[in-house]
């Protein structure tokens, strides 16, 4: 004989409801996420629409208030069917299909819940959910019933409205979900409006405005003691802002989600630029550091991608732009604890709500999950201010738009379940949460760089010196990255630098510096420089010069046959009479100096002049001109003044730059 078995002990169900973590800070975080995706059915939006969602605080009820797309008769079934896919083939908030109902429940206390809908041009229609029959029956299979409103019923409806300035096109729609008055649920709601500080909802994760922050629309709070007072909870999203508003703007990188289905298993692919990087497999678990993919992905399948934002905020508390400092050599923040005060109004002071900033964020169809395991020890930022930025300051969120079904792959890898309070952040792949990592360090050494580059010691003359390494920074022409290097051993060393380099740098330095300076820095620099000389050149910054030079020298590139290629180049073009005069004019210049300085430098540092006379009759070779300044350059006494003669060398010198 064969019989049927199988069904659900509708009891032991309504129980388990307590049992999915639900509390009441997350199941007003679900009512919420439900009204926000009913608003995203509103089609057609007038420009003065405005989504609010009021919570109003009377007496003997406690209402949530929405103006978003109300439900049909069908609409309502679904609301109230266990398990139902609402939105199988929407990018929305739910899951599961059941969040609406546990959240309802616990609320109410299992008490009377009464909701009043309606869609556009639809019927005015009452939901009674009685919780308590529901509960003390164990039954809940067609307890639920829907009629029309009464006459009050829908004269309340469309004044709630009329009065709170959310009609559309002059007709009331949305939902009204009316519970019976708590302590406990009027608490849980007004903790939402107060600041994190003073609230008895301090987990970010609990509060509306951070759950919702990237959502458009008022949520806002009335209590009939005080009618006119209405309050507004303050939304927060870190990447609201425009790129200026964060310290060399924010970056954004795209991940793809690959899935072989064969093994099971996934691989996660960051694209930076035209190259692509990944968490490479290592025995049975995987590389800490990114590197180009080792595997091709024959036998895998894109199932979708993920959107990572990594910034850090401006702000002077943290890092003053037009006034940088450096507190001390080895810390850039000041005492190590600071917090921009965007973070400092929604999250505390320092310290407070640090494990929130320090991790990760899951962004999933606009909603914040929860966050990620970043990777890295957060005790390490306590002491330092350099690790408390890379901690802690600089955040990066990771955004993705499931379709939210059941069995949607992304939902399942990111560790969503049937209900979203159960995320848990820690327990993601690794060769996900690894690339946010490298992802993250990236960020905070270019901020890091920046900051040191900004506070560099400068004067008025190095400064325009300093403009020439800007420009190679944007740019990006080599020729010019090359000059940025020598621009910065000139932000370096104070106003001497022509002067302690000939002094300080190997001989064949100067020609080379020479050549690749009059080739890419404007014409006018060589004169800021040459102004700007001092009598004396301390000791200090010789040494400092002869720390930074040999970096110098690395950088630039050998360009002597180059030089000597040129000035071959212009004897064919025509200038050998220009060549000629200047030699000519030179050679009675040096000769004078050569017999003045003799007379104030130690004779170990004369040396005997090159026999110029080949050269008196034809052009004078730009190799042998260079060797010829080369000889003069270690003939100048950097500790003493110059004139006369030497003027006219001077002179002579910043003419021929000026014609270059």
């Amino acid at each position: 004989m064969e019989t049927s078995i199988g069904s659900i002990n509708e009891r032991g169900y309504l129980n388990g409801f307590t049992k999915r973590g639900y509390t009441f800070p997350k199941c007003i975080l679900e009512l919420v996420a439900n009204v926000i995706d009913a608003f995203e059915k509103v089609i057609g939006q007038p420009k003065d629409f405005q989504k609010i969602l009021l919570f109003d605080i009377h007496a003997s009820s406690i209402k949530f208030i929405d103006n978003a797309f109300g439900m049909t008769r069908q609409g309502a079934g679904n609301m109230f069917s266990m398990h139902n896919e609402n939105h199988a083939s929407d990018s929305s908030k739910g899951v599961s299909g059941i969040g609406a109902k546990p959240s309802l429940s616990i609320l109410s206390k299992r008490t009377q819940v009464t909701l009043f809908t309606r869609v556009l041009n639809g019927e005015y229609l009452c939901i009674s959910v009685p919780w308590d029959k529901i509960h003390s029956s164990g039954k809940y299979t067609g307890m639920i019933r829907v009629t029309e409103m009464t006459v009050e019923q829908k004269e309340a409806f469309c004044k709630e409205r009329e009065d709170n300035n959310m009609l559309y096109e002059s007709q009331a729609q949305g939902t009204t979900i009316q519970f019976e008055y708590s302590d406990e649920l009027h608490n849980v709601i007004l903790g939402n409006f107060d600041n994190i500080s003073a609230s008895t909802l301090t987990n970010p994760l609990d509060r509306i405005g951070f759950v919702f922050g990237r959502d458009v629309i008022q949520i806002l709070y009335r209590n009939h003691a005080n009618r006119e007072n209405v309050r507004q909870i303050q939304l927060y999203d870190y990447f609201a802002e425009q790129m200026p508003m964060y310290y060399k703007g924010y970056s954004e990188y795209r991940i793809d989600h690959w899935h072989s289905f064969k093994n099971d298993s996934d691989r996660f692919i960051l694209h930076a630029g035209e190259k692509t990087y990944e968490i490479n497999k290592h025995g049975k678990g995987y590389k800490t550091e990114v590197a180009e993919p080792s595997e091709n992905l024959k036998g895998y399948s894109i199932i979708g991608n993920f959107t990572v934002k990594v910034g850090l905020r401006v702000d002077k508390a943290i890092f003053d732009i037009e006034n940088p400092s450096r507190v001390s050599e080895d810390k850039l923040l000041i005492g190590g604890k600071k917090r921009c005060a965007y973070d400092k109004e929604h999250l505390g002071e320092p310290e407070e709500n640090s494990e929130f900033l320090g991790r990760n964020k899951l962004i999933r169809n606009g909603q914040l999950i929860g966050t990620i395991f970043p990777e890295q020890i957060l005790g390490n930022a306590r002491a330092d201010g350099i690790a408390r930025l890379k901690l802690e300051l600089i955040q990066a969120y990771v955004y993705f738009n499931p379709t939210s079904s059941h069995d949607n792959l992304q939902d399942k890898v990111m560790g969503i379940q049937e209900n979203k309070n159960q995320f848990d952040g820690d327990s993601l792949p690794k060769n996900f949460t690894r690339l946010i990592k490298h992802i993250k360090a990236e960020k905070a050494n270019e901020i890091i760089q920046y900051f040191e580059r900004l506070t560099e010691k400068k004067t008025p003359e190095s400064e325009q010196i300093a403009e020439v390494a800007e420009v190679a920074e944007v740019a990006e022409v080599a020729e010019v990255a090359e000059v940025a290097e020598v621009a910065e051993v000139a932000e370096v060393v104070p106003d001497a630098l022509p002067e302690v380099v000939s002094e300080v740098v190997p001989e064949a330095l100067p020609e080379v510096v020479s050549e690749v300076v009059s080739e890419a820095v404007p014409e006018a620099l060589p004169e800021v420089v040459s102004e700007a000389v001092p009598d004396v050149v301390p000791e200090e910054v010789i040494s400092e010069v002869a720390e930074v030079v040999p970096e110098v020298a690395e950088v630039v590139p050998e360009v002597g046959s180059e030089v000597v290629s040129q000035e071959s180049e212009k004897e064919e073009s025509g200038e050998e009479n220009l060549q000629h005069e200047n030699s000519s004019a030179e050679e009675n210049i040096i000769q004078e100096d050569k017999e003045h300085d003799k007379k104030d430098i130690p004779s170990e540092k004369v040396k005997e002049p090159i026999d110029v006379s080949p050269y008196r009759k034809g052009a004078v070779g730009g190799n042998e001109l260079l060797v010829l300044l080369q000889e003069i350059v270690t003939t100048i006494n950097p500790y003493k003044k110059y004139d006369g003669f030497h003027i006219k060398l001077f002179n002579l010198l910043k003419d021929m730059s000026q014609e270059k």
